[in-house]
């Protein structure tokens, strides 16, 4: 009986500021921002957005090219935009496949920095568990399908640009099917449509990715 079913209360809708909240997530050495819209109630979840920059560029610069800043508040959501690792050359980078892009043999564990990441966000600043979208471009999109294999059952989707998964699939764990949207220029010289190599090391095409 339609008479009889329990109606949630929200409260109403938020009534965010104008200006955003900011708090500071992750471990000693690669701590990070999480903004968030002004006004947000830690206790009414919002999706999370982690925003990966691609090979030698850095979280702010990536978020404010892809207008992520401003998307806070146009889609009420809260957004991470960390910065991968600093190699040898001083190039921020994530350890994402054996193609791209960690050049120097180390073993920096990305994966789990992330969801140490989004775990910080969820507990403490009102990320919403079943709302976490990975995104990333070039590198960062490596990134994002890396996540993907790994972190499957701990993300919602991702929305990968310009790049790809292992060439290797079996690389690939089976730990969930979170939703994929990939996009890919067809004028990428750095990672080709066609698939290609780094450091003699071959990348998947895009339609062997998806």
């Amino acid at each position: 009986d339609v008479a009889d079913r329990h109606e949630v209360d929200y409260g109403g809708p938020i009534a965010y500021t104008d200006e955003h909240t900011f708090a500071t997530v992750g471990e000693p050495g690669r701590y990070t921002l999480l903004r968030m819209p002004g006004g947000h109630d830690y206790s009414r979840p919002l999706p999370l957005v982690v925003a990966l920059h691609g090979y030698s560029g850095s979280g702010n610069g990536n978020a404010e090219y892809m207008h992520l800043f401003d998307s806070v508040h146009e889609n009420e959501h809260l957004l991470l935009y960390p910065d991968g690792t600093s190699n040898l050359l001083f190039m921020r980078y994530w350890n994402a496949t054996d193609a791209c892009c960690e050049f120097v043999g180390s073993s920096v564990d990305d994966v789990n920095y992330l969801l140490g990441l989004i775990d910080e966000a969820v507990q403490s600043y009102g990320a919403d568990p079943d709302g976490i979208i990975i995104t990333g471009l070039s590198n960062g999109g490596f990134m994002s399908h890396r996540m993907a294999c790994d972190a499957g059952d701990s993300i919602r989707a991702i929305v990968a640009l310009n790049g790809v998964t292992w060439d290797d699939f079996d690389e690939c764990s089976d730990t969930g099917r979170p939703d994929i949207l990939h996009v890919h220029s067809t004028s990428d010289t750095v990672i080709w449509y066609e698939g290609g190599a780094i450091t003699g090391n071959s990348y998947p095409s895009a339609n062997e990715t998806v």
